[in-house]
């Protein structure tokens, strides 16, 4: 099974990414082997919390790869 988590992820909130770090958490006691992607505005941003996130795969949103840079100019 394959799970896909798009938010307000990776914009430097520390609330809405410690909302994702619960939700993977709970996602990986419901569905330990599924495939758990993020797609989150700034992954390097966010592999700063590995450390909480885990098993999960980091991607670029499809927003950041389209809004010319607009999404960095809000953190």
């Amino acid at each position: 099974m394959k799970i896909g988590l798009s938010g307000g992820w990776g914009y430097g909130n520390l609330g809405d990414d410690a909302i994702l770090a619960a939700l993977s958490n709970l996602l990986d006691e419901i569905a330990p082997r599924a495939d758990h992607r993020v797609f989150t505005y700034d992954v390097d941003e966010m592999s700063k919390y590995a450390q909480l996130i885990k098993c999960v795969t980091l991607h670029s949103s499809f927003h950041a790869d389209i809004d010319f840079g607009s999404s960095r100019g809000m953190y």
